[in-house]
């Protein structure tokens, strides 16, 4: 799964926000309500590989120290 067709669904969805949480599916916040992309769960392994897709160097290593990191992640179309 690519981080950037995720983003581009929810663009053309309208979401605000993407939530990527292991144990739950993949949610967008369109309209203030919290709305699943699918009914799949993702794993420790989907979280991932989709969160390191949008981090560099410096923010993976900040995770990994922390075990949590906020951030932001676009794409130009």
């Amino acid at each position: 799964m690519k981080l950037a067709e995720i983003v581009k669904q929810g663009t053309v969805r309208g979401a605000s926000d993407i939530h990527i949480t292991v144990g739950s599916p993949i949610i967008f916040r369109i309209n203030g309500i919290l709305v699943p992309l699918n009914d799949r769960k993702l794993n420790p392994e989907d979280t991932k590989s989709l969160v390191f897709q949008a981090l560099d160097d410096r923010l993976r290593a900040k995770l990994k120290e922390k075990g949590e990191i906020d951030t932001s992640y676009s794409i130009l179309y």
